[in-house]
């Protein structure tokens, strides 16, 4: 399983924007016309209650409320725009809005605007509109000029069937996320995020979050090294860690994982498995099967040919499953099944399916399909998540600090449903004093992204 860091400009997994959207055919409008639509959507997004979250402030943006309904509304006609010129599904178009400002010797200059949609790749693949925006920001900058840096007050984003009643909150996808994270100056943590949420009688509420809500690790990671002895490292807790497992018995456990990470970051090393880049990086998880006890598998990282990096910690997963080789087959052949059905349903001209014949052979082709795809995944027949048994990760390197990751963790909340998922790095305290350190995936990512093409629990 191979997942890619580098994501400011890959194309997404997601077959909708915000991972809430169901794969299946949309269903027709509610309104009588889509030009009455879009005006009655406008209306409801112009209403719309506005509300603060996580210690978000307006004023420290230079922004105002009306700022921020301007730039909704911007992202509404992106949308539009998507969903007009690609004739797409409603639910599969979205827009999105950036407002920030350049910024000479870290003073701000000038403020401007950058919008764009989404755009999409082979079968139901998507470049997210976030991240069209920050490589607009980031080209603005190039061609006009007027400083030497850029940064993003706020982002909106709106999918074009927001008012629809299955529609419901947007999270960033995973690879919108490391985006953001790597965006090289373009959005700090208090950058914010502007999204629709519904209320109780299903009307849409804008909600203003800051970035350092999603991702409250951001700019504080350090690489997992050290090169005193493991056994001779203090242990320290979150809350949230405390709360899953106790302290003094568990510390001898916390050392072993690290301990075993630290030798596969030693093998990646030895074999040169990331030789292109240099970014060697070892992880090592603790995972109790079924009627076994529990055991720790080692994972390193991987440059392929292909320039997808493989991540240590799904290494370790993949060499921990059962039938890695099976469950790799039976992922891409289930997929493939769903692309070819999502591209069918998306890209079919209507008015083909007005003769009896072609509509029968199209409903019997996506048909199959859908059988297809439930037939190849490589779920368990209880249908729950191959590596449910997951309990705790470690990850050691020391060239490379961007461990854990959001795509890593995020790849693994999915295998394995964990919410309490622990996490063991190697920091430096304000001293420089170094110690193990033990948080929860809530801890790093606690607004989670989900799909809902990944597997169910």
């Amino acid at each position: 399983m191979s997942i890619t860091t580098r994501a400011a400009f890959l194309p997404s997994e997601s077959p909708a924007w915000p991972g809430f959207l169901s794969p299946v055919r949309s269903p027709r409008l509610f309104f009588g016309s889509e030009e009455a639509g879009d005006a009655i959507r406008r209306q409801l997004l112009q209403s719309a209650r506005l509300r603060l979250e996580d210690g978000a402030s307006l004023e420290a943006a230079g922004l105002d409320a009306a700022k921020i309904r301007t730039l909704v509304l911007c992202a509404f006609d992106q949308a539009e725009k998507a969903r007009k010129i690609r004739n797409a599904r409603p639910d599969v178009a979205w827009g999105a809005a950036g407002e920030g400002v350049f910024l000479a010797q870290g003073q701000p200059v000038k403020r401007f605007t950058v919008v764009d949609r989404n755009v999409p790749h082979l079968f139901r693949n998507y470049m997210c509109a976030e991240r069209n925006v920050l490589k607009k920001a980031d080209e603005k900058l190039a061609g006009e000029g007027g400083g030497d840096a850029a940064l993003l007050k706020a982002m909106a984003v709106v999918n074009y069937a927001f008012d629809r009643p299955d529609v419901v909150q947007m999270t960033p996808c995973l690879l919108c996320l490391e985006s953001f994270r790597e965006s090289n100056g373009l959005m700090d943590p208090d950058t914010l995020l502007v999204a629709l949420e519904k209320t109780a009688d299903n009307r849409p509420e804008i909600v203003v979050r800051p970035l350092k809500a999603f991702l409250p690790m951001l700019g504080r990671q350090q690489p997992s090294y050290t090169d005193q002895d493991i056994d001779d490292l203090p242990v320290v807790y979150s809350e949230k860690a405390l709360a899953v497992l106790g302290r003094d018995e568990n510390d001898a456990v916390v050392q072993a994982l690290m301990d075993e990470a630290r030798q596969a970051y030693e093998e990646s090393r030895e074999f040169k498995r990331s030789v292109r880049n240099g970014r060697y990086a070892g992880a090592a998880i603790r995972i109790r099967q079924e009627g076994q006890p529990p055991r720790i598998v080692r994972g390193a990282s991987l440059h392929a040919k292909n320039s997808f990096y493989t991540l240590p910690e799904m290494d370790a997963v993949s060499r921990a499953l059962t039938r890695p080789g099976p469950y790799r087959m039976g992922r891409w052949l289930a997929d493939m099944a769903g692309h070819v059905r999502d591209f069918l349903e998306a890209s079919v001209p209507r008015p083909w399916l007005k003769t009896g014949w072609v509509r029968r052979l199209y409903g019997r082709v996506v048909r199959w399909l859908g059988e297809w795809q439930t037939a190849w995944h490589p779920l368990p027949p209880d249908g729950r998540k191959p590596a449910r048994g997951l309990e705790m990760v470690a990850y050691f390197s020391k060239t490379d600090e961007e461990h854990p990751g959001v795509q890593g963790l995020g790849a693994l909340y999915k295998l394995s449903g964990n919410d309490h998922l622990l996490v063991a790095v190697i920091e430096r305290d304000d001293q420089g004093q170094e110690r193990l350190q033990v948080r929860t995936l809530e801890d790093y990512l606690p607004i989670r992204y989900t799909k809902s093409h990944d597997i169910s629990a």
